[in-house]
């Protein structure tokens, strides 16, 4: 209650009394009861993904990415300041920084608002293959408080670093991307060495099979006349991350099942171990190993040749002689090769048996079933013996020889006429044609064809003297 008076002076005076329920007091209060305004709890995420320049997805593999947060000013921390990836098989993983609390008051008045920020980075991994995002996200979080004295998320917004807005909204995440750039593959070549003992290699002599693990054949080479094996080099591409990837494979040698050749029979082993290097290379460590040896110097492979047993061949004929008798050494006959050089002259015997000496053959067949194929002919040399018709033709003589599994040279031995049809029975033809007298009466003919008879026979005769002493 507030008293005015004047007093003598003709000064107003006041005079102020405070009363409460009825009481007076001496001065006036009124209390307030202030209550803190309900908490808020809400949450930041990032999620990484890798990708490639062409935008396919790449598994994480055992790379992790990691990301901080950095509260700034006042903003209360989250639970977790660096969050790391966990997954292998994604390429992309959402992450949370946990568990931010809100409960500072914002304001005394309803529809107060307070904005917080966080500052959230990628922090740069090892992985070579990997650009990694150097590139700041800023998100802001905006507290408001109710009517009903509860503080409320008002918005949670991210923004780059040019101040575009790039997600909003809880439960959104910053999404931020990282490069892959496969590394360069690492290119080998297996390469071992032929040892071939006892005989020349001429190139392409033994074939060698290249193995994988699951006993699928990737390659099939053969040497070259050095001895020198070289597969097609094999490109290994997996990216191994930080670890080291093995690969097995085995070398073998094709037995041909030449019976001259003794095959070495071992295989070899190969260990291939890839990793990566900080220049973003996959380099490659290759271990042979044969047997219980390592052969890492220069593995290799090593046959011995046995030449293969000589084999006899007889070029054999008949001579028929028509209206005449053999005697023996009657006719001569010469064996020549396929460019018509002599090799031999025999003549026939009294049977018209014509046997040449004995031919040997002991150059070694290809492979196990090759075959060597040798041409001859065969002509009767014309003496011009009187009375006698020779029999002009060529008789052509084909030996094939082949080698058995004793490592033995056979030979076969065929006889074709001048058109290539095969004789049964090579023989030469030659006729006698007596000359024909005539006379006044039945015996003298006889007489004169007697005399006749002798004269050939001593014809004949002096004939083989000659071929005896040729």
């Amino acid at each position: 209650t507030v008293r005015v008076t004047k007093d003598d002076d003709n000064k107003l005076n006041a005079e102020v009394t405070y009363t409460v329920d009825g009481d007076e007091v001496e001065k006036a209060e009124f209390d307030n009861i202030y209550t803190l305004p309900e908490p808020v709890d809400t949450e930041l995420l990032v999620s990484k993904w890798l990708r490639d320049a062409a935008e396919n997805e790449i598994n994480f593999g055992d790379s992790i990415f990691e990301f901080e947060i950095e509260p700034q000013g006042e903003a209360p921390a989250p639970e977790n300041l660096t969050v790391a990836t966990d997954a292998t098989d994604a390429a992309l993983q959402e992450l949370s920084f946990g568990r931010i609390h809100f409960d500072k008051d914002v304001g005394l008045t309803a529809g107060a608002e307070q904005v917080y920020t966080y500052i959230i980075r990628e922090i740069a991994g090892d992985n070579p293959s990997v650009t990694y995002n150097t590139a700041e996200v800023t998100a802001e979080i905006t507290v408001t408080k109710t009517d009903e004295n509860k503080l409320a998320i008002a918005s949670i917004e991210y923004f780059d670093e040019e101040g575009a807005l790039i997600a909003e909204g809880e439960g959104q995440s910053a999404v931020v991307e990282n490069l892959y750039t496969a590394p360069e593959p690492s290119e080998i070549v297996f390469e071992l060495k032929k040892i071939y003992e006892g005989h020349e290699l001429a190139g392409g002599d033994f074939e060698f099979e290249l193995v994988d693990e699951d006993g699928n054949v990737l390659q099939t080479v053969t040497n070259d006349a050095t001895g020198h094996v070289a597969f097609a080099p094999v490109i290994f591409d997996e990216d191994p991350g930080k670890a080291t990837l093995s690969y097995g494979f085995t070398i073998r040698e094709k037995n041909l099942e030449n019976p001259s050749i003794t095959y070495d029979g071992e295989e070899i082993s190969i260990v291939v171990e890839i990793s990566k290097t900080g220049d973003n290379v996959l380099e490659s460590v290759v271990t042979y190993t044969k047997s219980a040896e390592d052969v890492t110097l220069e593995p290799y492979f090593r046959n011995s040749y046995t030449a293969p047993e000589p084999v006899e061949a007889v070029i054999q004929l008949h001579k028929t002689y028509m209206n005449g008798e053999l005697y023996g050494n009657d006719f001569r006959f010469m064996l020549m090769n396929d460019e018509g050089v002599a090799l031999q002259t025999v003549a026939n015997d009294e049977n018209g048996n014509i046997v040449f000496a004995p031919l040997i053959f002991d150059e070694d067949v290809e492979g196990k079933d090759g075959v060597n194929v040798y041409t001859f002919t065969v002509r009767e040399i014309n003496e011009g013996e009187k009375y006698v018709t020779y029999d002009e033709r060529l008789i052509t003589v084909q030996i094939t020889v082949s080698k058995d599994a004793e490592n033995r040279l056979m030979a076969a031995v065929e006889y074709f006429d001048e058109d290539g049809a095969p004789l049964a029975t090579p023989e030469f033809v030659n006729e006698f044609t007596p000359p024909v007298k005539t006379g006044d009466t039945m015996a003298n003919s006889m007489l004169l064809y007697m005399l006749l008879a002798l004269g050939a026979g001593a014809s004949g005769l002096a004939a083989r003297r000659r071929c005896r002493d040729e």
